[in-house]
């Protein structure tokens, strides 16, 4: 990951800011008919960029669009991409209502391109991250997207509960984990919600393409368990547990299937032995 403390797809919408050009238009000398550069897929976008430290939900739609609020040890940040015919397109300007003001509203930046040979669109709050965005993480505030809109992707204004962060009891910060017994992760504020859950991942510090995650669970039940034949594929030493308390709202803005996914992530350093 790029930046520890920002989701793997904030850091490669910025690096693509520098390092990619953007798309051009070349005339055919058959046909003056614009070229129709295939755009990436969400599920595909997904599956390369977004980290083992975030929980993605088992039943994300991944033919609608998505909209995330995200919290990574306290760090804030946001972003969103909007899927119409099966590819990633613009709509508009989009902003996110803040708690602080003036002004109230965000603007995130918009960002379009080419990337091996697919056309890519998506929105994030990289210029921000060192402030933070100010929206509440407390389990009672919204936040309110305001999307703008374009040929594709009709306005609209729409909102989700946020969530907060986990009150982890167990396992101990730097806690020595054995690989060859269930991790029990625990924590003490689990709520009476039925539409928030918890997962887990734990990923190795000296590889961190080497990760495995347990199964989501309601925040009600307190713990979930990362099983021992899970923990036995990763090497011995220092890792990270990253626990994700998340909400995952489907609504339908104008005909446009649409997921607001809210997540909040705390992560400590436990050792695997």
């Amino acid at each position: 990951m790029t930046n520890p403390r920002l989701p793997r797809l904030l850091a490669f919408a910025a690096g693509l800011a520098v390092a990619l050009p953007l798309a051009s238009c070349g005339k055919s000398s058959k046909s003056t008919a614009p070229v129709v550069t295939p755009s990436v897929s969400l599920g595909a976008a997904i599956r390369l960029l977004v980290p083992a430290t975030f929980a993605v939900p088992a039943n994300l739609d991944t033919t609608g669009s998505l909209l995330v609020t995200t919290s990574v040890d306290d760090t804030k940040a946001a972003l969103c991409a909007f899927v119409s015919g099966g590819g990633l397109t613009s709509a508009g300007n989009v902003y996110l209502r803040t708690i602080n003001g003036p002004p109230d509203s965000l603007q995130l930046t918009q960002l379009a391109g080419i990337t091996n040979g697919l056309s890519y669109v998506v929105y994030y709050s990289v210029p921000y991250v060192a402030e933070g965005i100010k929206i509440p993480f407390d389990g009672t505030g919204y936040h309110v997207w305001n999307v703008k809109g374009s040929s594709t992707i009709s306005a609209f204004i729409d909102s989700v509960q946020s969530v907060d962060n986990v009150d982890l009891t167990a396992p101990a910060a730097s806690a020595s984990v054995p690989r060859a017994s269930d991790l029990t992760v625990s924590w003490s504020d689990g709520g009476v919600a039925a539409d928030v859950f918890v997962g887990a991942a734990v990923i190795s510090s000296a590889d961190t393409t080497r990760h495995v995650a347990a199964a989501a669970v309601l925040s009600s039940a307190g713990s979930l368990i990362v099983p021992t034949a899970k923990l036995a594929a990763l090497p011995a030493g220092a890792a990270t547990l990253a626990v994700a308390r998340y909400r995952l709202a489907f609504r339908t803005e104008n005909g446009h299937p649409t997921s607001f996914l809210v997540e909040a992530v705390v992560r400590r350093s436990i050792t695997l032995n």
